[in-house]
C-alpha cells in the first residue's frame, strides 16, 4: 500500500511513517481501520504529545485534508539549511484561511516571488485585527506597504484599538444622560402607590422611532400609516356652560424692538455714568462693588442677548411633519371653577391646530363637573375629549402621569393648567420648534388673562412679561430654559414616558417631592436635548386677585424651586448658561438677607446709600420695561400698555422688598411639600374677571 516508505519518514524510524501525500481517501480509511492508533505521524511520541498531532481525515474525523491548513513545509518536503524540522511536528493551531495573512508578506510559502518582492525576514502568522477593524489613524500605510519619502512610519506602528465612530457617539449619549439616570436612581420608593401602568403601543414601537420614521420616511416627511395632518377649519364647537367665549388674540411683534433697544441703551449709559460719578466722592461704597458688578453685569448681558431670541418658523416640508404629530393635552383638575375649565377645553378644541386628544384628570373629588363632562366627552372633529376620576387627591404629578401612561400613540404631550386659556394659535406655534430634532421641550409665554382685575394682577402681568422676554429668552438662546411654566408647555412624549417613575417617586432628604412639577419635567427634558421658548406660543392663565392667594402661591414656588435648584447645581453642566444663572441666583439670596441688616445697623448713615440704591433700581427697571411693548393684546390701547410699562418698577420693588422674606421662608421650609393653594376650594372664578 505504501511505496518507498523511507522517503516519507520525517525525523523518525521507517516503521513510523507519515506518508499522507501519496494516499487516496479510500487508502486512508483502510489504513485508519487497520491501525487507528499507531501508523500516524508522531506515533512514536509519548501519549500526551501524540494527542496534539495532526490526524488525517478518516471515519471518525470528517473533512478533507485540504480543509486543514498545513505548515510551510509538508512531511518529506525539501527544507532549506536554515529551516530545520521541528522537534515534535504537529498540527497547526493558528487561524484558518478566513483569518487575514500577514500584510507584510503578500505571497504564501512556495508561491513564486518577483525579484523586487523578497520574503520578510521572519515570515509567520499575523495576529493583528481583521480587515473590518480600522487601522491606526496616525498611519495611513499598512505594515510593508511602500511609503513616500516624506511619509515616515510611526515610531510604534501597531493596530488601532480605539473606539469606532458609532462607539464614540454611544459614549457621548451615555454621558449626556448620566444626570437623568442618577436622578432616577435617587428617586427611591415612597409611601405612595405605584405609578399607573404604561399601556404598550399596538405596533410595539417606541414613539421615538415612529417620530424618526415620519421625519425621514419620505419626500413629504411622513411614512405610511402616520397620523393624518390637521383637517380644514370646521364650525366652532360651543362650550358646555356658555356657547361662546371671547378669547383675545395676542401677538409678539418685533417691529418695536429697535426703538426699545435704543431706549434701553441710553438708560444703561446714563446709569453707568451716574454710578461712576458717585464712586468718585464715596470711597466707602467700594465695599459694595462686587455685588453691584454681578447684579449690573448679569442683567445687562441678559438684556442684550435676549434680542437674539426669535420665533421658530418652518418650511413646507417641516410643516407637513408638524401636522403629522399626534398631540395629547393633559389637564389636571382640582378645586377648579367650572366655567374656567369649560373655557380651557373650549380654547383647545377650537384652536387653529386642534390636538388629537384632550384628557382631563380629576385629582380626587372636588367640584361638580357633571354637566361639563356630559357635554364635552366624546369626539369633536379631530379631537377626542375624555375624563378620568382618581379616587383620592394625590397631587398634580399623579394626575398628569395618568395621562402620560394612557396614551402610547402620542408624539407630543402638552401640559395645561385647568384655569388656563390658550390663544388661538398657541398649539400651532408651540409645535414649530419640534421641527428641530434637538429640541426636547418648548415653553410658552404667559399673558395673564385677568391682568386688568386690580393693581396686583397688573404688576404681576408686566413683571412676568419682562422676565419671560429677557431672562427666559436668554436661556432659550442657549437651549437652557430652566422652567417650562406649567400653565402651557410641550414635551416629546417618549422622554416623558421614560421618566414617569422618577417623576412620581422623587425624594429629597428622604421626603417625597410633590412641588416643582413643571421644573422637574424641564430638567428631565434638558437631559435629552434643548429646552427652548417659543415667543409666539401664548397662554392666558388666571392669577391671584388677593394678597392671601398671592403670598401662598409665591411660597409654593419658593419651596419647589429650592429643591430644584439643588438638582440643577448638581446635574447641569458647568459650561451651561443655566448653571451659572442658578449659581448667581443663589448668590443673591444671602446678599438680600445681609444687606437689610447692615442698613439697619448703620442707620442713619446708610439712609443716603439706601436712597441711591432705590433710585438705581427704579432707573434700571425703566431700562428693562420697554420690552413689555413687544406683546400686543387684542382690545388694549397704547395708553393702557404704557401704564403697564410704567408700573414695572413697582413690580420690581414689590418682588425685592415684600416677597423676598416669603422666599427666604420658603427656602428654609422646603421640606414642607404640601400644596398650599386650592386647598380651600375655588380661589379664582371667571365671573370676577374684568377683560
Amino acid at each position: 500500500m505504501l511505496s518507498n516508505p523511507s522517503d516519507n519518514a520525517v525525523g523518525m524510524g521507517a516503521d513510523h511513517v507519515g506518508a499522507w501525500q501519496e494516499m487516496s481517501p479510500e487508502d486512508l480509511r483502510t489504513w485508519h481501520d487497520a491501525d487507528p492508533g499507531g501508523s500516524r505521524v508522531g506515533s512514536a511520541m509519548p501519549s500526551e504529545r501524540r494527542q496534539g498531532a495532526w490526524r488525517a481525515p478518516g471515519p471518525g474525523y470528517p473533512g478533507t485534508a485540504a480543509e486543514r491548513p498545513r505548515g510551510p513545509y509538508g512531511p518529506g518536503g525539501p527544507r532549506p539549511g536554515n529551516r530545520p524540522a521541528p522537534e515534535y511536528p504537529g498540527g497547526w493551531y493558528g487561524p484558518g484561511p478566513e483569518r487575514p495573512r500577514d500584510p507584510r508578506d503578500a505571497y504564501p510559502p512556495g508561491r513564486p516571488r518577483p525579484a523586487g518582492r523578497p520574503a520578510p525576514e521572519y515570515p509567520g502568522r499575523w495576529y493583528g485585527p481583521g480587515p473590518e477593524r480600522p487601522r491606526d489613524p496616525s498611519d495611513a500605510y499598512g505594515p510593508g506597504r511602500p511609503r513616500q519619502g516624506s511619509r515616515r512610519a510611526p515610531e510604534h506602528t501597531r493596530a488601532w484599538h480605539g473606539p469606532g465612530v458609532d462607539r464614540v457617539r454611544e459614549i457621548y449619549e451615555t454621558r449626556q444622560r448620566a444626570g437623568l439616570a442618577e436622578l432616577m436612581v435617587l428617586a427611591g420608593p415612597t409611601v405612595l402607590a405605584p405609578p399607573p401602568p404604561v399601556r404598550k403601543d399596538s405596533r410595539g414601537d417606541p414613539a421615538r422611532y415612529r417620530d424618526n420614521e415620519r421625519r425621514f420616511g419620505g419626500s413629504d416627511g411622513r411614512r405610511a400609516g402616520a397620523v393624518a395632518p390637521r383637517v380644514a377649519a370646521q364650525q366652532e364647537a360651543p362650550g358646555a356652560l356658555s356657547p361662546y367665549y371671547a378669547i383675545p388674540r395676542v401677538r409678539f411683534r418685533r417691529n418695536s424692538l429697535p426703538a426699545a433697544l435704543l431706549v434701553c441703551a441710553l438708560l444703561v449709559v446714563a446709569r453707568v455714568t451716574w454710578h461712576v460719578a458717585y464712586l468718585g466722592g464715596h470711597s466707602r461704597y467700594w465695599m459694595l462693588m462686587p455685588a453691584w458688578v454681578v447684579t449690573f453685569g448679569v442683567t445687562t448681558l441678559t438684556l442684550f442677548i435676549s434680542w437674539f431670541d426669535k420665533a421658530y418658523t418652518v418650511g413646507p416640508r417641516q410643516q407637513r411633519y408638524i401636522d403629522s404629530l399626534n398631540v395629547t393635552v393633559a389637564i389636571p383638575v382640582y378645586n377648579e371653577d367650572a366655567p374656567l375649565l369649560d373655557r380651557c377645553i373650549y380654547s383647545l378644541v377650537n384652536s387653529s391646530r386642534p390636538p388629537q386628544c384632550v384628557h382631563a384628570v380629576f385629582d380626587g373629588p372636588s367640584g361638580d363637573y357633571s354637566d361639563l363632562c356630559a357635554h364635552w366627552a366624546g369626539r369633536w372633529g379631530p379631537t377626542m375629549v375624555m375624563f378620568t376620576q382618581l379616587p383620592e387627591n394625590r397631587g398634580k404629578k399623579w394626575a398628569q402621569s395618568q395621562v402620560f401612561a394612557s396614551h402610547p400613540e402620542a408624539d407630543i404631550f402638552i401640559t395645561v393648567d385647568s384655569d388656563t386659556t390658550l390663544e388661538y394659535r398657541a398649539i400651532e406655534e408651540g409645535l414649530k420648534p419640534f421641527a428641530d430634532p434637538r429640541v426636547a421641550s418648548v415653553a410658552g409665554i404667559e399673558e395673564i388673562y385677568n391682568k386688568w382685575a386690580n393693581w396686583l394682577t397688573m404688576i404681576c402681568a408686566v413683571r412676568n412679561t419682562v422676565s419671560q422676554l429677557i431672562a427666559w429668552s436668554t436661556q432659550s438662546v442657549f437651549g437652557d430654559v430652566l422652567i417650562n411654566r406649567g400653565t402651557y408647555a410641550l414635551y416629546r412624549a417618549w422622554i416623558i414616558r421614560e421618566i414617569i417613575p422618577a417623576y412620581l417617586e422623587e425624594t429629597f432628604l428622604g421626603r417625597p417631592v410633590k412641588l416643582g412639577d413643571d421644573s422637574a419635567l424641564t430638567l428631565f427634558s434638558r437631559a435629552h436635548g434643548r429646552t427652548v421658548q417659543q415667543v409666539t406660543a401664548i397662554s392666558l392663565p388666571m392669577y391671584p386677585e388677593n394678597l392671601s392667594h398671592h403670598f401662598r402661591q409665591w411660597l409654593r414656588w419658593a419651596r419647589g424651586g429650592s429643591v430644584r435648584n439643588y438638582w440643577r447645581i448638581r446635574y447641569l453642566s458647568l459650561r451651561s448658561w443655566s448653571w451659572w444663572w442658578v449659581a448667581i441666583g443663589l448668590y443673591y439670596i444671602p446678599i438680600s438677607a445681609v444687606f437689610p441688616v447692615l442698613y439697619a445697623v448703620e442707620w442713619p448713615k446708610s439712609a443716603y446709600v439706601l436712597g441711591y440704591i432705590g433710585v438705581i433700581m427704579i432707573s434700571w427697571a425703566y431700562a428693562l420695561s420697554p420690552r413689555s411693548l413687544c406683546i400686543w393684546r387684542e382690545g388694549e390701547t397704547w395708553l393702557g400698555r404704557l401704564v403697564l410699562m410704567l408700573m414695572y418698577p413697582v413690580g420690581v420693588v414689590w418682588t425685592s422688598v415684600i416677597l423676598r422674606p416669603i422666599r427666604l421662608y420658603g427656602i428654609l421650609t422646603c421640606l414642607k411639600q404640601g400644596w398650599v393653594t386650592r386647598t380651600r376650594g375655588v380661589e379664582v372664578a371667571a365671573e370676577r374677571v374684568q377683560t
